[in-house]
C-alpha cells in the first residue's frame, strides 16, 4: 500500500507543472485536484507506521520507532526548503516540482 501511495505521488507532482502548462491557466481546478490525490495517496502511511512499530519493534523502542518513521515529513521539509529556492533561481518554479517526484521515485 505504501509503495502504491508513494507512485501515485510521486506521479501527481511530477504531473503539477504539466497541469498547471495545459490545463489550470483555463480551469484553475486541476492543480488542487493534483494535490488531493498527494494527499489521498500519501494518508495510509500514517496508520501504517503505528502497525509496522507495533508489529516489528520492542515494546521498550515503540516510541522512538516511531519518531523516527514519522521523521519524513520533517526531512521533507527541509530538504524542500533547502532546494526550492536555487532550483526555482535557475531553473524556474516548475523544476521543484520535477526535483521532488525525481527524489520520491529514488526513495
Amino acid at each position: 500500500q505504501v509503495m502504491v501511495g508513494t507512485a501515485i505521488s510521486t506521479l501527481a507532482t511530477g504531473l503539477i507543472p504539466i497541469a498547471f502548462d495545459k490545463i489550470v491557466m483555463k480551469t484553475k481546478t486541476l492543480y488542487a485536484h493534483f494535490r488531493f490525490v498527494q494527499g489521498v495517496a500519501m494518508a495510509p502511511t500514517i496508520p501504517l507506521i503505528g502497525h509496522i512499530a507495533a508489529n516489528w519493534t520492542p515494546l521498550a523502542e515503540v516510541g522512538f520507532f516511531i519518531a523516527i518513521l514519522t521523521s519524513y515529513t520533517q526531512v521533507g521539509i527541509f530538504i524542500t526548503m533547502s532546494t526550492a529556492g536555487p532550483l526555482c533561481d535557475n531553473f524556474g518554479w516548475r523544476s521543484i516540482f520535477y526535483f521532488n517526484a525525481a527524489c520520491s521515485g529514488i526513495l
